[in-house]
Parts: structure tokens; sequence; C-alpha cells
């Protein structure tokens, strides 16, 4: 990765500075969160482990590596279907459901599906109908903050509409914080080397990065991770998402990934003790438009290279399980002849830093990038 590193330090007129990290010296693993079974299935070889790529054994979507539980399978989780008021699941808010019965069906669940009681993969927890503040519900997630206001109003006929959003914020503040916590808890107390939080905090703007002075998350986004800080501290991994699909320039895609990451560091250092974080990313910009489009070699160093330098403890590759027996020949052969050997450069790379720099002792982690 010598090329692309220049590549990644002139791009931006970038200060790289050399630090000791603080996380727990280890290999940069990267997670394989691919629906590739079929692939399997039909004799189609994706060598992960040709280039140490960690996934469940077979490729199967549960395993000892990693678990995802998604938000429409998951225990009790409330929402509304296709955000329609008139389709409540489990009561469609977290102020509608029962806590407890939630957490028993989140004991059951987990044990079905991880029956390893020792397990010590990653487990992501993807529940995205509705984020766990009530103003962070807009566009077509304000059917939660709507119908939380109907709830305060049918119980109590005589508030003004102010008077019940003020309480309708603090009720579903307050469940929300209590299913995202407790819901950690159970699982810690169930699989406790497991590897747990939820995907795609900590939150950013998704427009970070568009403005060519833009390296940060919004202020806004900031305040509310702080907001957020009961679920950061129940966790015990981030999962932040730097998915990127094309429609930015590199130079775009590259300052979105650190706003997300510098974010992601800021939170993982205020939780009393060092969280790991694994950002999410993928190889595909848009399989459904073109499954032959895979990130280029600037996108890899974005999103491979920029975690790594950035102090991710690893990647989670993931793709989606749609036309995936059509897709296996092309993923398999780019992971063969790009990623693959892209991965492996940079993990060089590591561990000659790691040996010359911090004498063998914690691993090599690139300071604040300087935008000057």
């Amino acid at each position: 990765c010598e090329s692309m590193a220049m590549y990644c330090k002139s791009m931006l007129n970038f200060l790289y500075l050399l630090i000791i990290s603080f996380r727990v010296q280890g290999f940069y693993k990267v997670i394989w969160n691919v629906a590739s079974r079929p692939c399997v299935n039909d004799g189609i070889n994706i060598p992960l482990s040709k280039f140490e790529i960690a996934h469940n054994e077979g490729q199967h979507f549960f395993g000892d590596a990693v678990v995802v539980f998604y938000q429409s399978k998951f225990a009790l989780y409330p929402y509304y279907e296709n955000n329609d008021p008139n389709r409540p699941i489990n009561g469609g808010l977290p102020q509608n459901i029962s806590l407890q019965a939630h957490l028993d069906a989140v004991a059951q669940q987990i044990q079905n599906d991880i029956p390893n009681p020792n397990f010590d993969g990653i487990a992501v927890i993807d529940l995205e109908a509705w984020r766990p503040l009530y103003k962070m519900n807009w566009d077509e997630k304000q059917v939660y903050k709507d119908q939380s206001v109907q709830l305060v109003l049918q119980n109590d006929p005589s508030l003004s509409t102010e008077q019940a959003e003020v309480l309708a914020e603090e009720q579903f503040d307050q469940a929300a914080r209590n299913f995202f916590v407790e819901t950690l808890r159970v699982a810690r107390e169930l699989r406790p080397r497991g590897h747990w939080g939820y995907y795609e905090y900590p939150f950013c703007n998704a427009d970070a990065g568009d403005r060519p002075d833009d390296y940060s998350c919004t202020t806004t986004a900031q305040e509310y991770n702080d907001q957020l800080g009961p679920i950061y501290d129940a966790s015990t991994a981030l999962f932040p998402s730097i998915y990127l699909y094309g429609d930015k320039t590199t130079e775009q895609s590259f300052r979105f990934v650190q706003a997300v990451l510098t974010e992601t560091n800021r939170i993982a250092n205020q939780q009393g003790r060092r969280l790991k974080f694994f950002p999410y990313t993928k190889i595909e910009y848009d399989s459904d438009a073109n499954p032959t489009w895979f990130y280029n070699e600037s996108d890899l160093c974005n999103t491979v290279k920029q975690p790594a330098d950035l102090g991710a403890s690893g990647i989670v590759v993931w793709g989606t399980s749609k036309n995936m027996k059509d897709r296996c020949n092309g993923v398999a052969n780019y992971i063969d002849t790009q990623f693959g050997p892209f991965l492996l450069n940079i993990r060089r790379n590591l561990e000659q830093c790691r040996r010359e720099i911090c004498s063998g002792n914690g691993n090599c982690q690139l300071q604040q990038p300087s935008t000057e």
C-alpha cells in the first residue's frame, strides 16, 4: 500500500504523525458479513481464508465470527411497518412495549442464535426504523414523533399540542434509552466475550465531507452522540457506517470517512475505557444497479486503509443477499485480485511500523490529520 499511502497523504496535504496507540495490540481484522453461502453451495470459492478474512464457518450468516440481528426479526422491537402509523409492529413505539417481555425474548433469541457461551465475535444489532433520540427522527421517521404526541394526548386530552410535544419527547427518549441500554445489558450477561453494539452508531450526518473544508460531523451530530452516551457506555464495540455509493468524488469520500472515524474516535475515548470500533464498509457501490461495480483502488484506500490509520480494530465487509448467486464469481475474483492483495499490503505496513516505530509494543496509529 506504499503508493496508495503516498496518494492518501498528498491528496489533501495531510500531516501524519505516528503515535503509540492505546488500542489492544493485535491483527487488523477484516470480518466478512456478506450473505455468500449460496456461493459455497455452488462450489464457487471466495478466497477468504487465503487473506485471513474472518468469516463464519461455511459462510453461513450466523456463526462464531459475526452475528447480526435485524429489526424485523429481533425480539419485540417496536416499529411502524413502512412508516405507516396504521401498521404498528409490537406497539410501534418503545413507550408501548413491555420492556421485560422484550428482554426475555432477547435472551431466548441470543441463546438460540449464538449457542456458544464463549462466543467472542462481533454481535451487531441493526435497528434502523427509528433513532433513540426523539429529535433525531425526521423525514420518514417523523411518524415516531407524531405518534408519541398522539399517545400523550390520548392519556391526557387537556394538554396543548406544545405541552404534549414536550412530554412526548421525554417519554420517547426515556423508553428508547432503556430499550437500547437494557438490550445490551442482557446481551453482555449472556455472551460476555462478544463485541456488542449497534450498527451505524456513532451517528454522523450523511453529507459530511461534501465541502472542501469539511472534515467533521456537524456540531449537531456530535451533540446527539453526547446525548446517546449511556448507549455507548453499555456497548462493548462501535460499528459506524462508512458505506460509499459511487456518488461522491474520491476527495469527498475521503473526507466523509475521516469525519465518521474522527467522531467515532471521540466517542470511543469518552466511555471510561477505550472502545474497539469496527466500521462497516462494502466492496460494491450498488450491486442492484451494477453487480460488477466494485470499489476502485482510491476507495479501498478510503475505506480499508484509512480506518487502520485512524485506530480501528478492524472493518466489517457487508453485502446484500439480493442476487447473490449471480454475483459470486465477480465477488470471488475481486477478493482474489484486488481486495485481498490490498489488505495484505496494509497489514505488512502496519506490522513493519509496529516493529520499527513502536518497538513491537502497541500499534501504529495516525494522529488526527491536519487540514492546513
